[in-house]
């Protein structure tokens, strides 16, 4: 499914996380929230949507939300504490 939503208009990244029970968490991002509606309503990602109910899923949520700041930081090995 990444790679039909990765072909889609206002497709802007995606992110997938999965513990070692299999509880995970995939997020992806639009341009825009016609291009999420779209995507949702996809007529391949309905019928994987679908299959993916029938076949691995008891349950999920999806939350629709607005980004509004994204930042990141990185420890450098210049700032690593020295360990004796």
């Amino acid at each position: 499914m990444a790679a039909l939503a990765a072909a889609q208009r206002g497709f802007a990244g995606m992110e997938s996380a999965r513990s070692p029970d299999g509880t995970g968490i995939t997020i992806s991002f639009w341009d825009s929230a016609d291009d999420a509606a779209a995507w949702r309503d996809h007529p391949d990602h309905i019928r994987i949507r679908e299959a993916g109910r029938e076949r691995w899923y008891d349950s999920y949520t999806v939350t629709i939300a607005t980004v509004t700041r994204d930042y990141c930081w990185t420890k450098t090995e210049s700032h690593r504490p020295a360990i004796d």
